[in-house]
């Protein structure tokens, strides 16, 4: 027995041979089972080949795009079942701590049957650097590295990590768990005091500054206790903690126990001397850091007899640039994919982010909402559609920026087009698209150096760009409502109103979208929203140019005063020459004309009656 077709979700099973004796089957009722299709996917270690948990992972439809399943890897294999025939996509979204995400694996279904039944996907540990902490032991009077001192380095249990004798360059030790640290010198070198014990701490694999510092006195430079009678001084010393040289530019304050201010003083390029010092304990502060520097934690210390326990005072100042990387405070924000007639969120496109190198940062596939970006470092990013769902044409890369966090000029919307025009609309033969002008109100010239905003219905912003000498094309708009806004106007005139307009049908209504600017000399008066009236303020007007394009423009005159009209100049545009019969008829205009003069030298007769009869009653 066998069966020519089968359930899609489940395998074809194999036939079954069966024998019927005198009417009855041998053996039974005859059973057939169908096992579901299913697939083991199983997310390992490369160099362990064991189940690696924590990876975020995506199965999808090749061809369709559509998602199957989502899911984060455990220590067993993820099972999927009902898969139909086709080829599907494993991807990596974001891979556990401390591997790298790995490539996407393709696989088949066909006739039922799955071409590997458990398919692998191998996570690489990510290539570390070491972390390094510097040591440096110095001269405390010139700053210099000191060779020939005995030095060792020991935990918090007391366990020797590292020893080493002092050389003219600092001393390097790798990958140093975080915790705390004790540097000892064993012994000096000739000629030197043994300095104090310092102690340090290691986070995140490195120390402040990623340095540790200390230094010996030379022998018979301590200061012997002064007589009751004789002035007593010390210096504070500021310096640059990379290479241990004076750093001018610091302000620094002196303060007490009492937290009265003793001495405040900016460093300069030689240390600073403190005389005539009571017995006690002093706090030095650094109110404000060099530029470049960043500002150091206070330093308490203690005078006795005279002198400060210990030898001199040193602050550090770190270079910002020196320090260990911080990480930047970073926000999310989501990418949005959609739909160009409708506006919603459309499934099923493969999208990647590349930043300013061409490193992918994240490839996914486009579901019912938005998808979600997070801790993207401030830079240029552009949005890449690797393939378009069914029915939809690919859409043209987006470049954005990322500034403290946030995306320069709101949120990033990548529109798609459909192949086919969709039910509710004929079928166009080519791409729909207006214009949008930006022209000076007094001469109706196209006017560049404008910065624009055209947002839709919902807020979005579709496009920001500086006008020019020639109109801004936009192409394949999705109908509804839009807003065009003036953030910033050319110098010398004042920002326009915001416009309001309908787009129908891929075009707007009545035409091009035409924003004018008033010259800051021209006046003032409120805004107006006509192609006359008013001195002054700002208009627009909507010009008939046909098929989304400025087409031939035929405007009425704009009035800027009551005196004098002027007429706009037509916009040159790309647009094919128009016909004659599309041209004006030179009647239209004759008859304006005529009617205007006519107008006027009646005007001129009635003045010049009126000036008659004054001058015969005088």
């Amino acid at each position: 027995m066998c069966f020519s077709t089968v359930h899609e979700h489940y395998q074809k099973a194999e036939s079954i041979t069966f024998t019927v004796r005198d009417g009855i089957v041998e053996n039974g009722p005859v059973t057939m089972y169908d096992n579901p299709v299913s697939v083991k996917i199983s997310k390992q270690d490369i160099t362990t080949h064991t189940e690696l948990p924590g990876a975020k992972l995506t199965v999808n439809n090749k061809a369709t795009g559509q998602v199957v399943d989502t899911w984060i890897s455990t220590d067993t294999p993820h099972e999927i079942t009902g898969l139909k025939d086709g080829v599907y996509e494993l991807t990596e979204i974001t891979a556990p701590n401390g591997y790298d995400i790995a490539e996407t694996i393709t696989f088949t279904v066909r006739d039922r049957i799955v071409s590997s039944e458990t398919v692998v996907m191998y996570d690489k540990p990510s290539e570390t650097i070491p972390n390094t902490v510097k040591i440096s032991k110095r001269d405390a009077t010139t700053g210099e590295e000191l060779p020939g001192a005995k030095l060792t380095v020991t935990d918090e249990s007391g366990e020797v990590k590292d020893s080493w004798t002092s050389t003219d360059t600092p001393h390097e030790i790798e990958n140093l768990a975080d915790g705390n640290y004790t540097l000892t010198e064993v012994t000096a070198p000739d000629g030197y005091e043994v300095a104090e014990s310092v102690v340090f701490t290691v986070k995140d694999g490195a120390v402040i500054g990623n340095i540790v510092i200390m230094l010996d006195q030379p022998e018979g430079d301590t200061p012997t206790p002064p007589t009751p009678d004789e002035d007593h001084s010390f210096v504070i010393s500021k310096r640059d903690i990379t290479n241990g040289k004076e750093l001018a530019g610091a302000e620094l304050t002196l303060t007490d126990e009492a937290g009265e201010e003793i001495d405040s003083w900016v460093s300069t390029k030689t240390p600073h001397e403190i005389k005539n010092l009571a017995d006690g304990e002093y706090t030095l502060t650094e109110v404000t850091a060099p530029d470049g520097y960043k500002v150091a934690e206070s330093i308490t210390f203690t005078v006795e007899d005279g002198t400060v326990t210990g030898g001199s005072v040193v602050m550090y100042d770190a270079p910002i640039k020196a320090t260990p990387s911080e990480p930047e405070e970073k926000q999310d924000f989501t990418i949005s994919k959609r739909d160009i007639t409708t506006g919603k969120e459309l499934p099923g496109a493969k999208l990647t982010l590349t930043d300013s190198d061409d490193s992918i940062v994240e490839t996914w596939i486009s579901g019912s909402k938005p998808h979600e970006i997070k801790n993207l470092a401030d830079g240029e990013y552009t949005l890449t559609e690797v393939t378009a769902p069914d029915g939809y044409k690919v859409a043209e890369s987006i470049t954005f920026t990322v500034e403290n966090g946030t995306v320069k000029g709101g949120s990033v919307v990548m529109y798609d087009t459909p192949t086919k025009a969709t039910p509710s609309e004929p079928e166009e033969d080519e791409d729909t698209y207006f214009y949008i002008s930006k022209r000076d109100a007094t001469t109706s010239a196209e006017l560049p150096g404008a910065q624009l905003k055209l947002t839709n219905q919902d807020g979005d912003i579709i496009a920001t760009w500086t006008s020019t000498s020639s109109p801004k094309k936009i192409e394949n708009p999705e109908d509804g409502v839009y807003t065009l806004t003036e953030t910033t106007a050319p110098s010398g005139y004042l920002v326009a109103e915001s416009i309001t307009f309908t787009v129908e049908k891929g075009t707007v209504k009545g035409g091009t979208v035409v924003m004018l600017d008033q010259k800051k000399s021209s006046g003032g008066g409120g805004g107006s929203h006509s192609g006359g009236g008013g001195g002054g303020g700002h208009s627009h007007r909507v010009i008939n140019g046909g098929s989304g394009g400025p087409g031939t423009v035929q405007e009425t005159p704009v009035i800027t005063d009551t005196t004098k009209t002027v007429t706009p100049t037509p916009v040159e545009t790309t647009q094919p020459t128009p016909t004659p019969s599309e041209l004006p008829k030179t009647d239209d205009i004759s008859a304006f004309s005529l009617s205007f003069w006519a107008a006027a030298i009646v005007m001129l007769g009635l003045l010049a009656d009126e000036k008659r009869k004054r001058a015969n009653i005088r």
